[in-house]
């Protein structure tokens, strides 16, 4: 087992409340019966607003990126990547500086930095940019996952995990930053307007090391992933002008279907019978429906996760962090000596990652 400690968030500093973002899309979705959708779908969303790393949403005029072609065409990848490249390291570096400065270790103490984002790539890259930031040292083993969608802080904490037990000396340093709202894409296409209905924008970081018992944190038990379905009805494409995203509406539906058998697996296995938390990605609130009814699970069981996804929205990788951050305060003021946690993510493929966590404070 491994340590999971020290989860920070940061967030980007524009707010888009729902009547914001309706108001904004009002001006900029023409066709009528296409707003309409969209009201629908932002109303029933379970989302009370978003945070995003350009102002255009907020409905007051300001814009970086969508209303700057005076012809109407959409922004490039370029110009989205452009604003990429210092926007994600400064949510991912402020995230990571929280870290840090909570777990009272000096940087020259750490030994991997892995980097997770999906919304933007480039190399040099976040993990070298974020590496150069901190001023770690040029020693430092660096690695980064691309381009893996929701589920991704999923593999970074495999990959963390992998490195602390095959050197439980190591201090690994997780840092994940998405910038979702930068793919805003205005066709009428259902996916784009359930995208730009659920996305957020925003930064996690965490420290993994070697598990010692006596120490407070996420023990991590036992991890378990399952391609359930290889196909694109949840697909994440570059395109000429921004990122295409397919979600099908059938994809809660796969994971109603498959995750009880996963979840059951993964539980006998380790002799857990019932769960103090639940920490599962906020992927929107079908998802978290279809979750529910699969296991048997009620409202407040999921209470973190639509926490999160009311005040936050859907941000992709760094989402689950939020929501163990949120487990995480709720128990240490809980006065639990330890408590169990299944987490899970879902992402293209379809595939789910999940994992159980022992919680335990300092004894």
């Amino acid at each position: 087992m491994s340590l999971l400690q020290f989860i920070n968030t940061s967030l980007p500093a524009n707010y888009s409340s729902q009547e914001n973002l309706l108001g904004w899309a009002e001006k900029i979705i023409t066709e009528k019966n296409d707003f309409r959708k969209f009201q629908f779908l932002v109303k029933r969303s379970g989302i009370a607003g978003r945070y995003s790393v350009v102002p255009d949403f907020s409905n007051n005029g300001k814009s970086l990126l969508y209303h700057q072609n005076p012809n109407g065409d959409p922004p490039t990848t370029t110009d989205r990547i452009d604003l990429f490249k210092p926007a994600a390291l400064k949510l991912g570096l402020n995230a990571a500086e929280k870290c840090i400065l909570e777990s009272g270790i000096g940087t020259e103490s750490l030994t991997h930095l892995i980097t997770v984002s999906c919304t933007g790539l480039s190399a040099p890259g976040l993990e070298i940019e974020i590496s150069n930031q901190l001023k770690l040292s040029p020693y430092i083993e660096r690695s980064t996952v691309n381009f893996m969608g929701c589920y991704a802080a999923f593999h970074a904490i495999k990959q963390a995990n992998y490195i602390c037990k095959a050197n439980p000396e190591a201090k690994v340093l997780v840092v994940s930053a998405e910038c979702c709202t930068l793919h805003f894409r205005n066709t009428g296409r259902e996916d784009d307007l359930l995208s730009t209905a659920i996305f957020g924008d925003g930064a996690a970081a965490f420290l993994m090391s070697g598990d010692y018992q006596e120490q407070a944190g996420f023990h991590l038990v036992d991890q378990r992933s399952q391609l359930i379905y290889a196909t694109d009805e949840m697909s994440w494409d570059v395109k000429n002008d921004g990122f295409e995203m397919r979600l099908s509406r059938d994809v809660p539906g796969f994971i109603e279907a498959n995750i009880k058998d996963l979840y059951g697996e993964l539980s006998r296995r380790n002799g857990i019978d019932k769960y103090d938390y639940f920490a599962i990605h906020p992927g929107g609130k079908n998802i978290l429906e279809a979750f529910k009814r699969s296991i048997g699970l009620n409202q407040d069981d999921l209470r973190h996760s639509y926490s999160t996804l009311k005040n936050y929205g859907n941000m992709s990788s760094p989402t689950v962090l939020f929501v163990l951050k949120e487990v995480l305060e709720e128990f240490k003021a809980s006065g639990l000596s330890e408590a169990s946690v299944f987490s899970a993510a879902f992402g293209p493929g379809l595939t789910l990652e999940t994992a159980i966590f022992r919680l335990t404070r300092n004894t």
